[in-house]
């Protein structure tokens, strides 16, 4: 896997995405960085503000109903975008408070740990913005 600057954390819903960001080094403090409307011009300005403060970033964020939109968004503006499966996403068997703060926090990690498995790489060429 390549190495990145940061990795961001997603948590996608219709209307609103939670963000969470772990820098590369392992002993980097994980941030929620907070929320966002679900909007290409947000996730835009959100890719612009993140790659000015670490340069490259790479996404990672859970399929659900409503992923590939922003997915299609974040290839068009050239990131490195991984989907996992919400099934491939280790949680601890005592872990039953959910919130988009702490699951944001928690992608973030496991994606810079590299203990993800993506569902696959997806190519669009069009443009969506």
């Amino acid at each position: 896997m390549k190495k990145f600057n940061a990795y961001i954390g997603l948590v996608v819903h219709n209307e609103s995405i939670a963000v969470a960001i772990a820098e590369s080094s392992r002993n980097a403090e994980i941030r929620f960085y907070g929320n966002i409307y679900n909007k290409k011009s947000q996730i835009k300005k959100l890719v612009d503000k993140l790659n000015n403060n670490f340069g490259s970033i790479a996404f990672a964020y859970e399929a659900g109903p409503c992923v590939y939109a922003v997915y299609r968004t974040l290839v068009a503006l050239n990131q490195v975008c991984e989907v996992v499966a919400p099934s491939h996403i280790q949680k601890k068997p005592d872990d039953r408070i959910n919130s988009d703060h702490r699951d944001a926090m928690g992608l973030a990690r496991l994606f810079r740990a590299g203990d993800m498995h993506p569902l696959g790489r997806y190519a669009y060429q069009a443009n969506v913005l």
